[in-house]
């Protein structure tokens, strides 16, 4: 039901889309992924990759996407499970995945850009995907649950220690600027409780000063 909602959504943003816009958006998304050949086994993952990255992320005019667009603009030809759908995708992630277990209707994958193990509800798991398979997805939180989108890029085994050669970097850099972050508000809070501090102390000086200025009126 996901897929086909999902499906029909993608066809609706795409279509009130100019052509020349898409078009603009594939050379975009080839310049960053390489180009996406007809006659590439993966042509149609791809090309699924590549709708799904211009309706859910490709900003218009800065920072609105496709998705917040037609969310804004056509409210009414949305229906409550697209709704609550859209909902889940502005949360959405695209990454590569290392899959680590198929059970019965769900799927363990490690994402390797974030380091983090997901539980994905996956009733053909075992049919898609093989232990320690590294493949480029979309997962979308929908309902308390994880699921795919139904484009999936499947990488070769013996790439496996390339990819990771080249994630691990992406990670130490993410943990670094993690780390500034969290320096910074540290240091934020800390600077916020000297000025709350301060504050109070000016409150309480006015409140003096009102008081001692209303004492002289009635002696006055």
């Amino acid at each position: 039901m996901i897929r086909e909602t999902l499906n029909k959504l993608i066809e609706n943003i795409t279509q009130s889309h100019p052509m020349n816009d898409i078009y603009q958006a594939k050379k975009e998304y080839q310049a960053m992924s390489g180009e996406i050949f007809e006659d590439d086994k993966s042509y149609e993952a791809r090309m699924g990759l590549f709708l799904e990255w211009f309706v859910f992320d490709r900003p218009i005019n800065g920072s609105e996407t496709p998705l917040h667009r037609f969310m804004e603009n056509r409210p009414d030809e949305i229906s409550g499970d697209e709704q609550e759908l859209c909902e889940g995708l502005k949360a959405s992630r695209h990454s590569l995945f290392l899959m680590k277990k198929s059970g019965k209707g769900h799927v363990v994958v490690l994402d390797l850009f974030e380091d983090e193990k997901l539980v994905v509800k996956e009733d053909e798991g075992k049919l898609f995907f093989n232990k320690e398979d590294v493949f480029e997805a979309r997962i979308l939180p929908f309902r308390k649950q994880y699921f795919f989108t139904e484009n999936f890029c499947h990488h070769p085994r013996a790439t496996y220690k390339y990819i990771l050669s080249k994630v691990k970097p992406v990670i130490a850099e993410e943990k670094q600027d993690h780390k500034t972050l969290k320096k910074m508000n540290k240091e934020w809070f800390s600077l916020k409780k000297d000025i709350d501090g301060f504050t109070r102390k000016i409150g309480i000086l006015v409140v003096k000063r009102d008081g001692t200025d209303s004492e002289k009126k009635k002696r006055n």
